[in-house]
C-alpha cells in the first residue's frame, strides 16, 4: 500500500507520478473499448501508443534539464584539488 502512495505522488523534477513514467498511464485511469476491435483494427492503440512517447520525450527532456542544472550548480561549488 505505501508503494502504490509513493508511486502515485507527482515528482517535482519529472512533473508526473513515477508510475506514469514507468508505466506510461494513471493506474486510475479508465479504458474504453472501441468497436472496431473485430475488424483487427485498434485506433485507441495508436492513439495510446502517442501519449507513451510523448510522455517519455517530456521526461527525457526533463531528466537532461535537471541533470544540467544539478551539473551547473556542483560546477560554482566544486574547487579543484
Amino acid at each position: 500500500m505505501v508503494r502504490f502512495a509513493y508511486m502515485r505522488v507527482r515528482h517535482d523534477i519529472l512533473r508526473v507520478s513515477p508510475f506514469i513514467a514507468f508505466h506510461g498511464y494513471d493506474p486510475t485511469m479508465s479504458w474504453d473499448v472501441e468497436g472496431d476491435v473485430l475488424k483487427r483494427e485498434a485506433p485507441a492503440v495508436k492513439e495510446r501508443v502517442k501519449e507513451i512517447l510523448t510522455i517519455r520525450e517530456q521526461l527525457d527532456i526533463r531528466l537532461r534539464r535537471a541533470r544540467e542544472t544539478q551539473k551547473e550548480y556542483y560546477n560554482k561549488k566544486h574547487k579543484p584539488i
